[in-house]
Order: C-alpha cells, then sequence, then structure tokens
C-alpha cells in the first residue's frame, strides 16, 4: 500500500504540471496572475481515482516527495507556487506529525507560500477535534498569501466543507483570529452552489469585510463564483 501510494502522489503531480503550467503561461503572459495555487492532496493510486481530494499520508517519506515534486513545478512554472490546505473527514493512524508541523515543515523546505482555507481548517478542526487557534499559531504565518472563507453544514456528525451554504458564526469568528495574526491579508469567499438572493449574499460579504475593516489589516476582499 505503502508503495502504491508512493507512486501515486508522484505521477499525480507530474501529470497535471503540464497542463497546469501552460494555463498558468497564458495568464501570466495576459498579466492576470501573479502567482498560481495547488492544493497538496491525494487523489489516485493503482489506477483507481478517488474522485475526492483525500488527505497526503503525514510522514516524513511524503514530506520528502512533496518536496521533490514541488521542485518539479517550480522549475516548469512561471510565477510562485501556493499551496493550500483541504478539508478531510478521516485521519490516517500512522501519521508521525500534526497537520500543522506537516504543512510548515512543507512550506519552508519548498519556499513556497501558503493559501489558507479558513473554512478547511475549522472543518478540520472539528473532524479531528483539535484547536484551530492552536494550529494558527504553529503555522509560519509569514507565508500566508490569502485566505479562503466559505459555508459547510453538518452531515452525520461530520462537518463538510460544502460551499453551498452561508458561512457560519464560528468560521467568521476564526477568520477574525486569523486576521489577527496576518497584516495585510486578501480573503475570498468561495460558493458554488445553492446560491442566495444578492441581498443575502451582499450580506455575507458584508459581515467579512467588517471583520477585515475593524483589524485594518486586510487590502481587498472579494467573492467567487465557480
Amino acid at each position: 500500500m505503502e508503495q502504491a501510494y508512493h507512486w501515486a502522489v508522484q505521477t499525480r503531480f507530474r501529470r497535471g504540471v503540464c497542463s497546469s503550467s501552460r494555463a498558468v503561461r497564458r495568464c501570466w503572459a495576459a498579466k492576470l496572475s501573479a502567482s498560481t495555487s495547488h492544493l497538496y492532496a491525494f487523489v489516485r493510486g493503482g489506477g483507481i481515482d478517488s474522485g475526492h481530494l483525500l488527505p497526503v499520508q503525514r510522514t516524513h517519506l511524503m514530506l520528502d516527495l512533496l518536496c521533490d515534486n514541488i521542485a518539479r513545478a517550480q522549475e516548469v512554472l512561471p510565477v510562485p507556487l501556493v499551496l493550500e490546505n483541504i478539508a478531510s473527514i478521516f485521519e490516517y493512524p500512522d501519521n508521525e506529525m500534526s497537520e500543522a508541523k506537516f504543512i510548515s515543515s512543507l512550506l519552508e523546505r519548498t519556499d513556497t507560500r501558503l493559501l489558507l482555507d479558513v473554512a478547511n481548517l475549522y472543518a478540520n478542526s472539528i473532524n479531528h477535534r483539535y484547536s484551530a487557534l492552536d494550529y494558527l499559531d504553529a503555522l509560519p504565518l509569514h507565508r500566508i498569501e490569502y485566505l479562503h472563507i466559505a459555508g459547510g453544514a453538518f452531515v452525520k456528525g461530520i462537518y463538510h466543507d460544502t460551499h453551498c451554504e452561508s458561512v457560519t458564526q464560528p468560521v467568521l469568528k476564526l477568520l477574525q483570529e486569523t486576521v489577527a495574526r496576518v497584516p495585510q491579508v486578501k480573503v475570498m469567499l468561495e460558493r458554488d452552489g445553492k446560491f442566495p438572493p444578492l441581498e443575502r449574499l451582499s450580506a455575507e460579504l458584508d459581515a467579512i469585510a467588517e471583520i477585515c475593516i475593524a483589524d485594518n489589516r486586510v487590502v481587498g476582499a472579494c467573492h467567487r463564483a465557480n
């Protein structure tokens, strides 16, 4: 299993680099992209596609492998690579380090920056029962490029980052804690479905902007619709 997993993480990144780099180069040539972001995750092994983003085993072997893959991508990308944390609903029993330690080591060793998805951090802190604030304080905060925030829902006791609900108060509170720690950070609201009336969506953006303005550190906020 470990050998198949090792191969899958490596080849998945190799296959994605060429097509992704071509798209990024087009944006870069048009002066549309100052960086490109990529979720670090496991999606395929032994010819089987998971159909979903799965967490990477947090072992020293996987850390070395991801560092090699990122270095390979950095060689062909015309702009800096930014890594994003995912939401997960399970943990591997043989992880060798915490998620915060793993991503901190990954960022430092590859000299990359972080797209911190606050909603994903909230989801993981609930599902895996750890302190989101301790996670924040363990990160190299100077490497945060910008933030994502989104809504989610509980399904059978598990919190899912759906991008289809309004942002809840606990997630907004975590955003507040995050922007208090990170100077001059941008925030993006993600919404992929079940769109509310414009007035409700505007109110949601206003609530996010109020947090940003109150802290007087955030330089921009926007929303995304996929």
